[in-house]
């Protein structure tokens, strides 16, 4: 992408200083051959992408299937209904949005078993359901805070995410709208991985053979960064925004 919108990649490059290129309608580049390139999605770590890495991972600690996956507690719907809404649609409604993109598709379902679950709240109130996706207790339960961040904890070893299926299980998620743990560690503290909710890259921190190993693999996109490295918007110093 950096080549298409004439700017240098590197490891601090930021998607809006690479994006220097006319987008069509969708916000996206499209190259010669018709290769599209789009924004990538922010605070969350692709599950294919996550499955690679904790490959990685998980051969570099002692205890991959024992740790910590933490989840920022602000994601919409998580521990209370705000940012939720139920949208109900008439048959001649969905008719229409069933000639639209894939992503009208899946939203279509995702507003359905929202409905199917207010629904069903309604008619059957249960204890133990907290107001959002979350399990009462859980919602309620300790966290760990941050500055400016709070988050819900999870028993979760690396292991588990080799397998994108772990998006079946996960009580934070669904695979409509998948978002990977914002914090991952394993009980020894050999690593750990951050995808920080307002940045689009996700950063590990870990031993110099297990920083080699991702870098080495060509599966995934990787750049080792400095220690103390700027990643705001106004880290990538190599593409100056215009004047």
């Amino acid at each position: 992408m950096a080549e298409v919108g004439g700017a240098t990649m590197h490891p601090l490059a930021q998607f809006g200083r690479l994006n220097r290129g006319v987008p069509n309608e969708y916000n996206e580049l499209v190259d010669a051959d018709g290769w599209r390139y789009s924004e990538p999605a922010v605070g969350t770590l692709d599950v294919a992408v996550l499955a690679a890495v904790a490959l990685h991972l998980a051969a570099h600690t002692g205890t991959p299937d024992a740790g910590i996956a933490a989840v920022w507690e602000g994601w919409g719907g998580l521990v209370s209904g705000t940012g939720v809404s139920v949208i109900m649609v008439s048959d001649e409604e969905a008719a229409d949005r069933a000639s639209d993109r894939a992503t009208d598709r899946e939203t279509e379902a995702a507003e359905a078993r929202l409905r199917q679950a207010a629904l069903a709240a309604m008619v059957e109130p249960d204890d133990s359901r907290g107001p959002g996706l979350l399990p009462a207790d859980v919602s309620s339960g300790a966290r760990l805070r941050l500055p400016g961040r709070d988050y819900v904890l999870f028993d979760a070893g690396i292991r588990r995410f080799v397998d994108p299926a772990w998006l079946t299980d996960a009580p934070w998620t669904d695979s409509t709208w998948p978002q990977s743990p914002n914090l991952i560690w394993p009980d020894d503290h050999a690593w750990v991985l951050v995808s920080e909710i307002d940045f689009d890259s996700t950063v590990i921190a870990g031993t110099r053979a297990l920083v080699d190993a991702l870098v080495a693999d060509p599966t995934i996109e990787v750049l080792e960064l400095r220690e103390g490295a700027d990643l705001t918007s106004e880290g990538d110093t190599v593409n100056l925004p215009p004047n």
